[in-house]
């Protein structure tokens, strides 16, 4: 993975959380627009976010937890 895949995994998994600002949006927009595998890690950490959210029945995930995820995803990716 290079630093722009790097870059771009991590504000895409930040953006989950908090929002972005605009040099951010634009730097994950332009790479997501170029790189496929960034762009379906970043899809596949918006779905989990989305899984994890909607499950009443499930314990909240705790920032170790999610790291281990995301991390899992951004190897998977590679």
């Amino acid at each position: 993975m290079n630093h722009f895949c790097r870059q771009a995994s991590r504000l895409a998994s930040d953006q989950l959380d908090l929002p972005l600002g605009l040099v951010d949006r634009m730097h994950l927009w332009l790479h997501l627009v170029m790189c496929t595998a960034c762009r379906n890690n970043a899809r596949a950490l918006q779905k989990l976010h989305r899984m994890v959210a909607t499950r009443d029945s499930v314990q909240k995930l705790d920032l170790e937890q999610q790291q281990r995820i995301a991390d899992a995803l951004h190897r998977e990716c590679d």
